[in-house]
Formats: C-alpha cells, sequence, structure tokens
C-alpha cells in the first residue's frame, strides 16, 4: 500500500470531484448552507438614503459645528418617515436612528451632546461636530448592480440576510448529494440489537450518516453486507446507480478478508489507497462511473477522522460550494506529542483558560476509542516528525 501524505491525498480529491449538475429553487428561508448557483446583484442602494446612525439632531449649515452652538429645531423625523425641507443654516431636525437626514445637513450630533431640554424649540450642542459624523451615507455598503453574493457561495445566515436586502424570494442552488453508506463485517449487527457472542453494535453508519446529513448530504440510504465480495459488487452496483457518494465502512484494508479495493478495481477506479494519517491508514478514494466513493476503516474513531477530514470535503465539492467551511483554529496542545512517523489526527476538546485556548486529548485515542468522539470539539493535527511539547500551538479543525 502505497501511503499519500495528507495533502496529496486531499489534491487527488479536489481534482476529481466536480458540483453535480442541475439546479433546483427554495425559499431563501429554507437556504441556509445551501451553495448558490448564480450571483446574487443588489437591485438597489444600501442604504436606500442618507440616514442617522444615532438618535439626535441633525444639523444645517455649511461650517464646523463648535460647542455652545445654537440650533432652532424645525420638525422630527422618526425612522420611516421624510423630511419635509432642506436644512438651512442654524437649522435642526430631531432624528432618529434610521430616519433619513434633510438635504443640507453637516453632521448629527448624539442627543447625549445636546444641552438641556431636547423637547425645547432651540438646542444648544456640548461636543465638536464634523462633517458626515453619525451619517450613514446612501449607497456606502452596497451599490446598486454590485454582486453581493457569488455564485458557488455557501449561505450563512448573514448571507441570507443579503438575499432579502435583494428582494430576493427564492433562490437556485446545487441540489444536495445522495448519499449511500454500507457497514461490512461478519461481526457487525444492527445498532439496536442485542450482542451475541463475539458480535458487536454497529456504531459508525449511524454516526457517518448524522455527519454527512449535518453538512448537506440527503437521502442517505444505509445497508449492511457480510464479508462476502460477491455480496459486496451487488450491493456497491445497486448504490452506484442511486446515489452521488458511497462511504464503506470495514473491509479496506490489505487483510485476507479485506475486500473492498479488489472489488471496487474490479466495477469502477482506484484513485487512492492508503493516507499516511493516524488513525486512518487504509483510506480508500475512488469511483463507480459518476459516483464516488470511500473505503473507511472499520473501527468508529477511524471512520471518524476520515470523514470529518475527507468525506464532508467531498459532499462540499458535490455541492459546488468555493468557499470551503473547514475551519482550522490555533490552539496551545494540552500535554506532550512523539511523532510517529505519521500525521497524528487527536481528538481535543478545547477549554479557553486565563486567555488562552487549549486543546485537551480526551480519552482513548485508539482506533477503537469512542468516548474520544462524544468528548471532542475538533482533530488536533501534529506534526509526523516534529516532537510538540505541552504548551505549544497546533491547528485544530473544528467538527461536528
Amino acid at each position: 500500500m502505497r501511503l499519500l501524505t495528507f495533502e496529496d491525498a486531499f489534491r487527488v480529491l479536489s481534482e476529481r470531484i466536480s458540483p453535480l449538475k442541475g439546479r433546483v429553487s427554495i425559499p431563501i428561508e429554507s437556504s441556509l448552507n445551501q451553495v448558490l448557483v448564480g450571483d446574487i446583484l443588489a437591485d438597489d442602494d444600501y442604504p436606500r438614503f442618507d440616514n442617522s446612525s444615532v438618535d439626535g439632531f441633525a444639523l444645517g449649515g455649511s461650517e464646523p459645528c463648535e460647542p455652545g452652538q445654537e440650533f432652532t429645531v424645525r420638525e422630527t423625523i422618526a425612522a420611516g418617515n421624510e423630511p419635509t425641507r432642506p436644512l438651512m443654516s442654524g437649522d435642526a431636525v430631531r432624528v432618529y436612528t434610521g430616519a433619513p437626514v434633510p438635504l443640507g445637513t453637516w453632521g448629527v450630533v448624539m442627543q447625549e451632546d445636546v444641552r438641556g431640554d431636547l423637547n425645547a424649540p432651540r438646542i444648544q450642542i456640548a461636543e465638536h461636530v464634523a462633517t458626515g459624523q453619525n451619517i450613514r451615507p446612501k449607497g456606502s455598503e452596497v451599490v446598486q448592480g454590485e454582486v453581493l453574493l457569488k455564485s458557488g457561495t455557501q449561505l450563512n445566515s448573514g448571507g441570507v440576510a443579503l438575499l432579502a436586502l435583494a428582494g430576493q424570494a427564492s433562490v437556485f442552488v446545487r441540489p444536495d448529494p445522495r448519499v449511500g453508506v454500507v457497514a461490512t463485517g461478519d461481526e457487525v449487527i444492527e445498532h439496536r440489537d442485542t450482542p451475541k457472542g463475539a458480535q458487536i453494535r454497529d456504531t459508525s453508519q449511524p454516526m457517518l450518516q448524522a455527519i454527512l446529513s449535518r453538512f448537506g448530504a440527503q437521502n442517505v440510504q444505509s445497508a449492511r453486507v457480510q464479508d462476502d465480495p460477491i455480496a459486496l459488487k451487488r450491493q456497491l452496483l445497486e448504490l452506484a446507480s442511486q446515489t452521488d457518494l458511497i462511504v464503506v465502512t470495514g473491509g479496506v484494508s490489505v487483510g485476507a478478508r479485506d475486500f473492498l479495493p479488489e472489488t471496487l478495481q474490479e466495477v469502477g477506479e482506484v484513485h487512492f489507497h492508503g493516507v499516511s494519517m493516524r488513525p486512518g491508514k487504509p483510506l480508500l478514494f475512488g469511483s463507480i462511473g459518476s459516483t464516488f466513493v470511500f473505503g473507511l476503516p472499520g473501527n468508529p474513531a477511524s471512520s471518524y477522522v476520515a470523514c470529518q477530514l475527507f468525506v464532508r470535503e467531498s459532499v462540499r465539492l458535490l455541492r459546488g460550494a468555493t468557499a470551503s467551511p473547514l475551519l482550522w483554529v490555533q490552539a496551545q496542545l494540552g500535554e506532550d506529542h512523539l511523532p510517529c512517523g505519521r500525521e497524528d489526527f487527536v481528538r481535543v476538546a478545547l477549554e479557553w483558560r486565563e486567555g488562552r485556548l487549549w486543546a485537551e486529548p480526551r480519552y482513548e485515542q485508539a482506533s477503537y476509542g469512542l468516548r474520544s468522539l462524544a468528548g471532542c470539539h475538533g482533530i488536533a493535527r501534529l506534526s509526523a516528525e516534529v516532537v510538540i511539547g505541552k504548551g505549544e500551538l497546533c491547528h485544530v479543525l473544528l467538527t461536528v
């Protein structure tokens, strides 16, 4: 088994997978985390008019407004109302946050910087007011016709707000990829069932289904196959006709009963098999026609790490996203790390202590460890060759 580096495996993945074809229209209220097809343009300026950023008084004039200067209040403008007249030198109007300011406004003084009765017909300012102070100029953030969101953007809640700003009731997005998850192994039984003898409950399949659903996979189908190459071949071909992505757990290494590599080579193509990482070394990536296939190790921690690092990225690429949601943060490692010749991906809990973010390894870190999955916030990427001491910085991928 020739091992690829993490970067090389990631590059192969990125070069192979392209967005699914087609598009669907959905209401913008349902568009969170979806990927746009087509640019979204602004249909108006934003702000649409010069408006006040504070509660206060818009001051008229063409010269600096200095402390002690008095102004005559001509009217009050609330948000949603329009000025009835331009301001002349020495004039003022009372304005509230978001209200349009009249033509001729020099600046807006906060009501806290006005002396005396705010409801009096004349006011006196207590602070210098610069030109344009506390005014949000028309078009200062968005100009009509400007690209608000580019095609390929994965929408967050702020992106949904921009869709609303552009008057979009619905939006075109990429279809979510259809994914099938296959668990292999004579010893593996449904997680709902009671094990007998040497049987074990399947923990990987429901875990992977949850991860993939979280990152946008739809119609997640599940199947279970014993260690039988004929049955495995039949299941792969069936799912390849129904899905965009197949994830297989177990049977992926080089043992006598690891049938996935040869079976996939027979019905499709293997793009890489083996990555220099711990856990997850036997990771396999291939395809059957236009359907991509991942083979993940059967141990739950290995399948978890491989899914977070590679499979969720494939879902992102299939959905057409151009800006990766994978978020790496820097944190101080909570214990010494000795290199093992492969990059180590350690499950960690993140803790904020005395102004610093710490990454604390959790529970059993072997490939069979399960409590480390439930107790972690991320995966720390640690060097294959360099000793990392306690308190030194490391990169952590935030996970779900």
